[in-house]
């Protein structure tokens, strides 16, 4: 589950990051009882620090300032998502 921790090497870039490091398995559990959900967008690791930030309302910190490359998990947290 790590980081192209396979076989082969992938370095590639997610969500226009160079280099992307690959891909990792993310697993979020509520505390809750709360639906399945799955998201087909492409994420990376400062998607899941926007994210926390937002519900938080915190503000952002080096990266997770790029509004435009870093999207926070919206498909994924809230009430319709």
């Amino acid at each position: 589950w790590d980081e192209s921790d396979f076989p082969f090497s992938d370095t590639s870039g997610c969500c226009d990051a160079t280099p992307g490091g690959g891909h990792v398995v993310t697993l979020a559990i509520p505390s809750e009882n709360d639906t399945e959900r799955t998201s087909s967008v492409a994420y990376n690791h400062y998607s899941l620090l926007a994210t926390i930030e937002s519900a938080w309302k915190l503000g952002c910190l080096k990266f997770t300032c790029d509004t435009v490359n870093v999207k926070p998990m919206s498909d994924l947290v809230g009430q319709n998502g």
